[in-house]
């Protein structure tokens, strides 16, 4: 799988393959994914190694994004506790 994939995969852009929509589900939908959106990727010719590599790209960029969203939040929440207790 060409690099660049799989670094847009990861940072949750288009990638410019079939596999956009089945990465947009796994960041967002992932609960609704099926074996025929596995099969429709196999169709597009992404092999299974492939398949497999997006899935685990954009997975872990969804979950950091979330990671980070929800420290910013923390730090926020903390900043706001700060100035309000002084």
């Amino acid at each position: 799988m060409p690099r660049d994939q799989r670094a847009a995969a990861v940072a949750g852009e288009p990638t410019g393959t079939a596999a956009d929509g089945y990465l947009e589900k796994v960041c967002r939908e992932s609960h609704r994914l099926t074996e025929e959106d596995i099969e429709g990727l196999r169709r597009a010719g992404f092999g299974d190694d492939a398949i497999f590599e997006l899935t685990i790209a954009a997975a872990y960029g969804e979950a950091t994004r979330r990671f980070d969203r929800a420290l910013a939040a923390l730090d926020d929440d903390l900043s706001t506790r700060r100035r309000g207790s002084g």
